[in-house]
Parts: C-alpha cells; structure tokens; sequence
C-alpha cells in the first residue's frame, strides 16, 4: 500500500481513478440508507477496549460501596453513566458549587497491579500535563483503600457514538463532520505535542458538551509515552479502531508511534462520515482489502475527504499521515478556510 500512497496527489483531487485498488472496506457500497448491495454492514455499537496481549482481562464492574460515599462526601452522587474496561462513571454534583461532575471510579478488589497503574497514570496526566479545550478536564483524584476516583468536568452532551446513531437514516452534514472531528485533531495534536498517545481513540471515548458544538477527547487510560516500548498500554486498544499493527505486530515500535492514534481517527471519521464501521472487529478484514468500489456506488461525500480517510487508513504505519499532515489536507482546510463545495 506504501507505494500506491507515495504516487498519489494528496492535494485530494475528486478523481477516483487513481485511488488503489485495494480498498475492500474504506470505500465498500453503501446505499442512501446505511446499508452495503455486496459486503456486509456493521451498525454503530459500543466497542469494548481490549488489551489485546492479554486478551480477557477485563474484571467485572463493581459499583461504588458504602465506604466510597464517605471519601466522596463533598458530592452527591446521583446515578451510573456508564463504564469502561475497568471503571464505572457515575453522575454527582458539587455540593459547595453546585456545578456537575462527573465521578469515574475504580475499585481496587479483583483488579491487578498493571490495571491500577493504569488507571492512576490517566488521573496524574489529566491533572499535570493535559490541559486542552478538547480533552476531558480533571478536577482532581481520591485515593481511598478500596477504590482510586477521579472526579471530571461533566459535559452534558452524551458521547459522539450515540450523537451520530442519533440521526437515523440522517447523514451528517459535512460542515458538522468538520466540526467534531477538528475539534479530535486539535486535542489529540495537543496530546501528541506534550508526548503522548491516546491509544484508545473511538466514538465512545469522544464526548458533547451541551450545546453540541463542542467535544473532548476522555478515558486516557490506555494513554502512552510516544516511544515508550515499556508501557503496559502498548496491546490495549478497542478492536473496531485497532490498527493492524497491534494484531500483527513485526515492529515493536509501531505500537507506540502517533500512527495508531491517526488509525483510529481515521476510523472515527469514516463511521461519522458514514453511520457504519468500515470493518469488522477482525485484522483479515483490514490487512486483505482487494477490491475497488466504483464512485457511483459511493454516498454524496466529496472526493478529498475519501481521500483522506484512505491515507488515514493506510495498512502499512509509516504511510499514514501525522496530524500536522492532516490538517493540511485539503478537505481540512477547504472547511477550515470557509470554502465550501
């Protein structure tokens, strides 16, 4: 795929005849309502993380306990939001404040060393390094004997998995499209900056405030030094964003390299883009892409965003583009600049 890349405009052209062909799950068919005439479709869902070196190691969810409740007595807690590979969020509010947070707990029972670690470590870069508008705010950590708690900023808005299965039939207006997935570059770039990788990039871990136009990038647990070939995050991933590297992996430094973040997004982008996932949660449909789809069988997207959704998809990791890359694309900054097609 490298080669067919490295001959290729990035300028993003609409001509598709120079796209390579190989692209069985990027560009398979897809009709006006979400579904494909020849391979098959895959809804939105929850896409549960994984590590995958060490495959079923999540532990059961286990709620707050009545000893948690003391340690947090400066909030009410209200009700469960949901939960992740580890931890459970809850929804409280601030009694001095009244302002809503958000409360992501861990207990410490059933839970291992490496997990624990994890988890502290998404607390102390929330708190100490990672302070963006689009990133997910710390407010601070309470350690107790049973559980590790980190109280967050609460954005009101849901998360963007639920936002775009929200529209039906509806596709997503591309000034929209724009919208959500700058506001993902701009964080991730930010992460990237400070050093460090995200590693579990997906629908579900992008949040809404409020009013639906703004987003933040949350649940660093997987969260990685670039280059860190230590890090116990380095297999963690959700196997609907994974990059193929992960399951076949020659070269150890790929996995802690701001591809796999690119990887991600750029199945993020596809699934706003298009209200299914490009592949199954299964590498063989990822590394043998043999077919071309012919552009009239495409939905009504313009030629450079496919564009850059392919680059973004590249098989092979040093292909991929960085951020910086993407922001230079041409759909991003046709959007950016106000010229609209």
């Amino acid at each position: 795929m490298g080669m067919a890349l490295a001959e290729t405009d990035r300028s993003g052209s609409d001509d598709f005849r120079r796209l390579p062909t190989h692209l069985v799950h990027v560009f398979f068919p897809i009709s006006s309502s979400g579904s494909s005439t020849d391979h098959p479709t895959f809804r939105l869902s929850s896409s549960p993380a994984v590590d995958h070196h060490r495959p079923g190691t999540a532990r059961k969810r286990t709620g707050l306990r009545e000893s948690d409740y003391e340690r947090l007595r400066n909030y009410a807690v209200r009700h469960r939001l949901g939960s992740g590979h580890d931890a459970v969020v809850y929804l409280a509010t601030d009694r001095a404040s009244k302002r809503e947070v958000a409360i992501k707990t861990m207990p410490k029972t059933d839970r291992s060393e490496r997990s624990i670690a994890r988890f502290r470590m998404e607390a102390d870069l929330l708190l100490r390094t990672l302070h963006h508008p689009n990133i997910a705010r710390a407010i601070e950590t309470i350690e107790a004997p049973d559980a590790v708690h980190i109280v967050l900023e609460y954005e009101g808005g849901g998360n963007l998995l639920d936002h775009v299965n929200s529209l039906g039939d509806r596709d997503l207006e591309e000034s929209r499209l724009y919208l959500l997935f700058s506001q993902m570059v701009a964080g991730l770039a930010f992460a990237h900056s400070t050093g460090y990788l995200h590693h579990d990039v997906k629908l579900d871990n992008t949040l809404l405030s409020a009013s639906g136009q703004c987003v933040t990038l949350c649940d660093w647990a997987f969260a990685c030094r670039i280059g860190d070939l230590e890090s116990p995050t380095l297999g963690c991933g959700s196997p609907h964003y994974s990059a193929p590297e992960l399951a076949h992996c020659r070269d150890l430094a790929a996995l802690a390299q701001p591809s796999i973040d690119v990887w991600s997004l750029g199945v993020v982008l596809y699934a706003m883009a298009y209200r299914v996932m490009p592949f199954k949660p299964d590498f063989f449909y990822i590394t043998q892409r043999l077919f071309a789809v012919p552009r009239e069988q495409l939905t009504d997207r313009p030629g450079d965003l496919h564009d850059l959704i392919d680059w973004m998809l590249s098989v092979q990791w040093r292909d991929r583009p960085t951020l910086a890359d993407v922001r230079e694309h041409r759909w991003f900054r046709r959007w950016k600049s106000g010229s609209f097609p």
